[in-house]
């Protein structure tokens, strides 16, 4: 009788801790939070959605998609961790860090440090968007990360 009661409860335990893994992996899935933020986790792809981003507010006639304008090309992930911002003199991406990254001044600040808030002529990018950008950044601007 001692022997199936330490059986039970061992049972009981790997139950358990199968139980607590399938939700922690659960857990970790990709998507967003409701509300098209990324919910923190590595879900965060370029081409569905950074590009996306880019696609809806940044083309048109004499802005950056489909060529460069003021040193910046938003036609491809390469084209967008190599353009340079003639105004503020450096790469618009600093991978790892957002908050130093040209283009996060750009789209985010009612006074950038230089010229006006991007999409020039638009309405501003909503906070989820911004959110979106800034985690992908600060994830290293990788293009499937």
């Amino acid at each position: 009788m001692e022997k199936e009661h330490h059986q039970s409860k061992h049972s009981i335990y790997i139950f358990v801790m199968f139980l607590l893994l399938a939700w922690s992996c659960s857990n970790n899935s990709t998507g967003t939070n409701g509300n098209g933020g990324n919910n923190g986790n590595s879900g965060t792809y370029y081409a569905n959605n950074i590009e996306p981003i880019f696609n809806g507010s940044c083309g048109g006639t004499g802005c950056h998609i489909p060529g460069p304008t003021s040193g910046v090309s938003l036609n491809n992930y390469t084209a967008v961790l190599n353009s340079t911002g003639v105004q503020y003199g450096a790469k618009i991406i600093n991978p790892g860090d957002a908050a130093n990254s040209p283009i996060i001044d750009k789209i985010s600040s009612n006074n950038p440090a230089f010229g006006v808030r991007m999409p020039k002529g638009g309405n501003p990018l909503s906070h989820s968007q911004i959110d979106t950008l800034k985690a992908w950044i600060n994830r290293g601007a990788k293009e499937n990360s």
